[in-house]
């Protein structure tokens, strides 16, 4: 199997309110749009945006105050080709 390949690092800055829709979700320092913010958050394997802001509040919250800010690094990945089943029968023995 190849080396996994990086295709590009981003920043981002996702901001949550404790209750309610995201405040604001940047990539690379360009706002995205709600539709932009749900894709986001289901390629990152939440349900949708209300999931992945319970898990940031409940796994990450702030010293104080009612809003989370996360500011990080989105990293892709060339994605990985899937193993032909022969080839890994054909490796175990």
């Amino acid at each position: 199997m190849g080396e996994p390949v990086c295709l590009a690092v981003q920043p981002v800055r996702l901001v949550f309110a404790e209750r309610g829709i995201p405040e604001a979700f940047q990539v690379d320092h360009e706002p995205i749009g709600p539709r932009a913010m749900v894709a986001f958050a289901q390629a990152d394997g939440f349900v949708d945006l209300d999931d992945m802001r319970r898990f940031w509040w409940s796994e990450h919250p702030p010293e104080e105050g009612d809003t989370l800010v996360f500011e990080g690094f989105l990293i892709r990945w060339q994605p990985l080709v899937p193993a032909d089943a022969l080839d890994i029968a054909a490796r175990a023995a």
